[in-house]
């Protein structure tokens, strides 16, 4: 779960569909629709982000960037469950979203 963080840090490859700034975003999605208790795990996320930032290994700014990108992750996936969408569903209308 927290090596997901570790390798947003890093370039990412992705398929030319999907914009850059959307990478993230569904990276998030595809952690968090399975899981279980999602409230726990982005609980994790962001002491782990709190940590790296306090360390000095991530930036304010690039704080504030993972931050809100699992912040809009969760409202994808209210969104599209809300429509009564579920699991591989929810992460297939995810990539469409992001891809136009």
């Amino acid at each position: 779960m927290l090596l997901l963080l570790s390798l947003s840090f890093e370039a990412v490859a992705v398929e030319s569909s999907v914009p850059t700034a959307c990478t993230h975003v569904l990276e998030f999605i595809e952690v968090l629709v399975p899981a279980k208790n999602r409230e726990l795990l982005i609980g994790r996320w962001r002491v782990f982000l709190g940590t790296k930032l306090r360390a000095g290994i991530i930036t304010q700014a690039q704080y504030n960037i993972l931050k809100s990108e699992i912040i809009e992750a969760q409202r994808i996936i209210a969104q599209l469950e809300a429509k009564g969408h579920r699991n591989n569903a929810v992460i297939g209308l995810a990539y469409f979203h992001c891809s136009i």
